[in-house]
Protein backbone atom coordinates (compact mmCIF):
# COMPACT_ATOMS: atom_id res chain seq x y z
CA UNK A 1 0.00 0.00 0.00
CA UNK A 2 2.89 2.42 0.75
CA UNK A 3 3.47 4.93 3.40
CA UNK A 4 1.08 6.00 4.88
CA UNK A 5 2.52 9.38 5.83
CA UNK A 6 3.38 10.03 1.95
CA UNK A 7 -0.32 9.45 0.92
CA UNK A 8 -1.42 12.20 3.23
CA UNK A 9 1.21 14.58 1.87
CA UNK A 10 -0.18 14.42 -1.51
CA UNK A 11 -3.76 14.35 -0.53
CA UNK A 12 -6.14 16.74 -1.63
CA UNK A 13 -7.47 17.28 1.22
CA UNK A 14 -10.92 19.51 1.59
CA UNK A 15 -13.25 18.35 4.09
CA UNK A 16 -16.91 19.38 3.24
CA UNK A 17 -19.58 19.64 5.75
CA UNK A 18 -23.64 20.24 5.47
CA UNK A 19 -25.02 22.79 7.68
CA UNK A 20 -28.84 23.03 9.59
CA UNK A 21 -29.64 25.90 7.24
CA UNK A 22 -28.68 23.80 3.87
CA UNK A 23 -25.21 25.67 3.37
CA UNK A 24 -22.04 24.03 2.23
CA UNK A 25 -18.93 24.59 4.71
CA UNK A 26 -15.58 22.75 3.46
CA UNK A 27 -11.87 23.56 4.44
CA UNK A 28 -8.26 22.40 4.05
CA UNK A 29 -7.36 20.24 6.50
CA UNK A 30 -4.26 20.50 6.60
CA UNK A 31 -4.57 24.39 7.07
CA UNK A 32 -7.53 23.99 9.56
CA UNK A 33 -6.26 28.16 10.89
CA UNK A 34 -8.26 29.76 8.09
CA UNK A 35 -11.75 28.44 8.88
CA UNK A 36 -14.19 27.42 6.44
CA UNK A 37 -15.38 29.03 2.87
CA UNK A 38 -19.13 28.88 3.26
CA UNK A 39 -21.20 28.67 -0.07
CA UNK A 40 -25.30 27.98 -1.01
CA UNK A 41 -26.81 24.94 -1.37
CA UNK A 42 -27.19 25.92 -5.10
CA UNK A 43 -23.46 27.25 -5.67
CA UNK A 44 -22.06 24.01 -4.51
CA UNK A 45 -24.17 21.70 -6.49
CA UNK A 46 -22.91 23.88 -9.25
CA UNK A 47 -19.33 23.03 -8.34
CA UNK A 48 -19.62 19.73 -7.91
CA UNK A 49 -21.66 19.41 -11.37
CA UNK A 50 -18.20 21.41 -13.00
CA UNK A 51 -16.39 19.15 -11.18
CA UNK A 52 -18.09 16.05 -13.11
CA UNK A 53 -18.24 17.24 -16.30
CA UNK A 54 -14.32 17.76 -16.26
CA UNK A 55 -14.02 21.61 -15.74
CA UNK A 56 -10.91 21.52 -14.07
CA UNK A 57 -9.15 18.68 -15.34
CA UNK A 58 -6.25 21.30 -16.80
CA UNK A 59 -5.98 22.40 -13.06
CA UNK A 60 -5.11 19.01 -11.83
CA UNK A 61 -2.14 18.51 -10.41
CA UNK A 62 0.39 15.53 -11.34
CA UNK A 63 2.56 13.66 -8.58
CA UNK A 64 5.65 11.81 -9.55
Amino acid sequence: MGDPGRRRERCQCLRRGILPTGHQAGRNTKDRERGALLFEPSAWQAFVDAVRGGAFRQLAVRHV
